[in-house]
């Protein structure tokens, strides 16, 4: 069979150039849809809904703060970079490195999860039916987009991102409804009763604000594209796009629900409340703008499949990732990569039960970390080009992000903030003890002041682990004598009737190899194996232990399932003592061939 042809990453970077921005710009711009719905949450929740409106002014406002934190950092890689090469380029300890780049791809998992958990809030407010297991939903949207992901999605991006527009111009079109609706109307709806929780509404419409934010963080992500300008898209210019878009959708939202009156419903997203509530009811266009959201959604969670695959496989080739994630896959480039954050993605829906508000205090803290050393990298360098006014800019903008960490961490204990940044500080040590690994390997295994070795023969001393005496046993006993003179074969002893067998016609077809009866009384294979390998190692000292296993070879997979699989775990055991080779000696069944020869 002919191997599958290999494809390219599934990265947006092959689209054409009116289909570049809406890509670049996913993650940003669609965070929108779920950016006023997490801050309305909070605020209903603590009975501050009429704080609605100065809390958007406030989250746009900072946002408008986070746009120009980027333009440093994007002034720095006008081709665009990754959080691994800026943090890298200033900092020579893996440490610094490895913590941003762990936090980014940490960043990526919650963006996913957080997208199509978003994504199937949508579908189901457009079919209610979706609503139980929503978690499973979630899940297998994940598996749809690996699958696409792994077969090549060039048309799908394609469509995604022409969702992306129809969502930009659907979501222009209903904010100038409710404008039109608002002037129109003379009577003017009562604004909703505040009542002060949790130390008064300045502590309510702060925490509001901090997650509000936190939902616009993935315009921090605009900064960790890679050779955008390929097709015609710098990274400054999808960072103005994306910024203005962003703000004006999310003022737009937000304010139309606060002069509404709109609020988060059990089963139901503000969206979707207000698309009824601006169009009297359930309508095509209301269908249409949700549809084009969950498309634009997932167009942001595709993204994600592009950037942290080849993510870690930068950090395998500065070894602070195991090397598999660089390998090419026989269909993608990076699909270890690929599968790792499906899994993770996964886990994340399932462990966080797929709810918006529990992943996004787990998104603001990893991108906001790596954020923040690729701002203080970009201080280091500023500092370095003599540009003092921007690295005093840079360090500035350190502080603000690191201060907002910080409040959110205690601001929101209780919503796993401290579960990760300790998956953070794990996830860097391993990273670290990678690097230490390789580095280590690399020294021991270098030919430097190595004298080439002369060739020496070497004493072995087979062994064939047989499991009774048969036709497929004979291959093996004689491919052991024609390798060793000290040869012999191991029988577990598991069962009365097998060993008196075996006894009875081993001398005749055994070739004089003398057999070893094993006892094992609790029917365990494996340790009597280990046990006589490593008595024949002391017997034997400087020789060589060839394992020999006989195996029956079988084409169909239905076969293959009435036969245990000890030969697997005896190689993987035995593969880990020194001085041992383990050989496989096949047998291949004449009721299997059907006429034909294995070759």
């Amino acid at each position: 069979m002919k191997p599958m042809k290999q494809r390219e990453q599934a990265s947006p970077f092959d689209m054409r150039a009116f289909f570049a921005y809406p890509s670049y710009s996913s993650v940003t711009v669609s965070s929108v849809i779920y950016a006023s719905e997490v801050c309305l949450l909070v605020l209903a929740a603590g009975g501050g809904a009429s704080l609605a409106a100065p809390v958007a002014l406030y989250v746009a406002l900072g946002f408008i703060g986070a746009l120009l934190l980027c333009f440093l950092i994007t002034n720095l890689y006008p081709m665009g970079g990754n959080c691994y090469s800026i943090v890298s380029g200033s900092f020579s300890h893996p440490a610094w490195s490895a913590f941003a780049s762990v936090s980014m791809l940490c960043g990526y998992i919650t963006t996913l999860a957080v997208c199509v958990c978003c994504s199937a809030e949508l579908l189901a407010c457009m079919f209610p039916k979706m609503q139980l297991n929503m978690p499973l939903w979630s899940v297998l949207i994940i598996l749809v987009l690996m699958f696409t992901n792994l077969r090549g999605s060039g048309s799908i991006r394609a469509a995604l991102a022409a969702g992306g527009y129809l969502f930009v111009l659907c979501a222009l079109a209903l904010i100038l409804i409710g404008i039109v609706v608002n002037y129109a109307e003379t009577v003017e709806a009562e604004a909703p009763v505040f009542v002060p929780m949790d130390g008064g509404g300045a502590a309510l419409a702060f925490k509001a604000f901090i997650f509000g934010f936190a939902s616009l963080s993935g315009i921090m992500t605009v900064t960790e594209r890679h050779d955008l300008s390929r097709r015609g898209a710098s990274p400054m210019s999808v960072l103005y796009v994306s910024g203005i878009v962003s703000v004006c959708l999310f003022l737009g939202f937000s304010l139309l629900c606060a002069a509404r009156g709109v609020m988060p419903a059990d089963g139901t997203m503000t969206l979707w409340e207000l698309c009824l509530d601006l169009t009297g009811g359930v309508s095509f266009f209301a269908y249409l703008t949700l549809g084009s959201g969950v498309l634009f959604l997932l167009s942001a969670a595709n993204s994600c499949f592009a950037y942290f695959p080849r993510l870690i496989a930068v950090m395998a080739e500065g070894q602070l990732a195991p090397r598999q994630m660089r390998n090419p896959g026989e269909i993608h480039t990076y699909s270890n990569g690929v599968g790792l954050l499906t899994v993770f993605a996964a886990a994340a829906v399932l462990l966080l039960r797929g709810e918006i508000a529990l992943i996004i205090p787990f998104l603001a803290v990893f991108q906001f970390a790596a954020f923040c050393l690729m701002l203080l990298s970009a201080g280091v360098r500023y500092f370095h080009n003599r540009r003092r006014i921007l690295c005093a800019m840079s360090l500035a903008g350190v502080v603000a992000v690191a201060s907002l960490i910080l409040v959110f961490v205690l601001i929101g204990v209780g919503h796993g903030t401290l579960a990760a940044i300790g998956i953070e500080a794990l996830l860097t040590v391993v990273s670290c003890r990678i690097k230490k690994h390789y580095t280590g390997l690399a020294a021991e295994l270098s030919l430097e002041d190595t004298e080439p070795l002369e060739p020496r023969p070497y004493k072995t001393t087979a062994l064939i682990l047989t499991s009774g005496i048969h036709r497929g046993v004979l291959p093996a006993i004689s491919y052991a004598k024609s390798i060793s003179q000290d040869t012999r074969a191991l029988f577990i002893a598991t069962d009365e009737h097998e060993t008196r067998q075996i006894k009875e016609h081993w001398e005749r077809y055994a070739m004089g190899i003398p057999l070893v009866i094993l006892d094992s009384p609790a029917r365990s294979i494996v340790q009597p194996v280990l046990r006589y390998v490593r008595e024949a190692r002391r017997e034997r000292p400087g020789y060589m232990i060839n394992v020999i296993i006989p195996e029956i070879v079988f084409r169909s997979y239905f076969s293959k399932l009435l036969h245990n699989k000890v030969a697997l775990v005896l190689r993987l055991i035995l593969s880990f003592q020194k001085d041992v080779i383990v050989t496989h000696v096949s047998y291949y069944p004449a009721m299997e061939n059907k006429g034909e020869t294995y070759e």
